[in-house]
């Protein structure tokens, strides 16, 4: 299930900021920076979501899991590919 979900939250997402980013005019490898760059900055508010879904009975304890690992994972994956581009350009 956790890798149905990254794997399909991670499209959307990407799909999503790149259509936006492209109407704003960036391109190329910006695209793909901004759109994982933003996947992260859903952790807390993803976390809490799933929190009160879960105690109001809404979602099962394995799609809260879900949710919550992919939260913290996607966050990890995001600095991890920030950390890459920045000592790729030599900035750190």
């Amino acid at each position: 299930m956790i890798a149905a979900f990254l794997i399909g939250s991670c499209v959307v997402k990407i799909l999503s900021v790149s259509l936006a980013d492209d109407l704003l005019g960036f391109h190329g490898l910006d695209l793909l920076n901004l759109s994982i760059t933003t996947k992260r900055s859903g952790r807390g508010r993803e976390s809490c979501l799933a929190s009160v879904a879960f105690d109001a009975g809404i979602i099962s304890p394995q799609f809260y899991t879900t949710l919550v690992l992919a939260a913290v994972l996607t966050s990890q994956a995001a600095g991890a590919w920030l950390d890459y581009v920045l000592r790729k350009a030599g900035r750190c």
